[in-house]
């Protein structure tokens, strides 16, 4: 099989994360098809999966789910992307995210569900009308301006640290509970401030932040800043704006089980 097109494309370092606008099943490839898609995308390009690559596993399966509320006045009531919240499981064996119709809602109502790699590759399960489905792929292939050591330097220069920290996922079940450092920043010329509360982590985020940036229709309701300093999650980002306020976080880490099987 060859390799899905990369196209590398140098993006700044964007300090300001703004909005965009289930059920556990098994997953599997009957009788693919072939879809041609051309490039969407200056970051990716979509093809179809013709056998299974080397670097992939056959099977994956999700035991979290990251469950955010978001509420983007920006969007009009009633509109998707307005409020409500957004589900993503992630797999800690394989380190994979996967989204579902629970993450993108409607903009890409023919997708069953993606699969987000670490190595940045993202595979998206199609069906047709008569039950067909076909695998695609496509790669996000990020180059960055600076060095990670740059880019925490620079966040660190423009976002101030505010010391007060807040705890996000309480509950009673024993599931995951997360703390966040606020960073607070502000823009020159605008009355517009956001605070972040970032917390440290050893999970890649690659597909999690850089899934509104790939090839393809669907998109989350809120958008992930692309370039964090490397091992920092994004738990809550609360900015307000001339044009209303625009607020997400981090609702509750809970156990689950999704089967995905690749088959194609």
């Amino acid at each position: 099989m060859q390799n899905g097109l990369k196209i590398s494309e140098i993006l700044a370092v964007c300090l300001l994360a703004t909005s965009l606008g289930g059920a556990c099943h098994s997953s599997e490839s009957n009788n693919p098809g072939f879809i041609d898609k051309k490039q969407t995308s200056d970051l990716s390009a979509l093809e179809t999966i013709k056998e299974k690559p080397s670097e992939e596993q056959k099977e994956y399966l999700f035991r979290t789910a990251w469950i955010w509320k978001y509420k983007n006045e920006l969007i009009p009531v009633g509109e998707w992307g307005h409020e409500g919240e957004m589900v993503v499981y992630h797999d800690s064996l394989s380190g994979a995210w996967l989204f579902t119709g629970e993450s993108y809602g409607t903009t890409d109502e023919m997708a069953e569900w993606i699969l987000g790699l670490p190595s940045g590759i993202f595979i998206s399960s199609y069906q047709d009308e008569n039950s067909r489905r076909t695998l695609l792929r496509d790669t996000l292939s990020v180059t960055l301006l600076r060095t990670p050591e740059e880019q925490k330097q620079m966040f660190t220069e423009t976002a101030k640290a505010k010391g007060h920290r807040k705890k996000f996922g309480e509950n009673k079940y024993g599931w995951p509970v997360l703390e966040g450092t606020a960073w607070q920043i502000s823009y020159s010329g605008t009355t517009e401030q956001t605070t972040l509360y970032l917390a440290s982590t050893k999970l890649n985020t690659l597909a999690l932040h850089g899934f509104n940036l790939r090839s393809g229709d669907a998109r989350l309701p809120v958008r992930f800043p692309s370039a964090l300093p490397p091992g920092m999650m994004l738990l809550e980002d609360d900015t307000h704006t001339s044009g209303g306020r625009i607020h997400f976080q981090l609702k509750e880490i809970s156990d689950t089980e999704y089967h995905v099987l690749l088959k194609p």
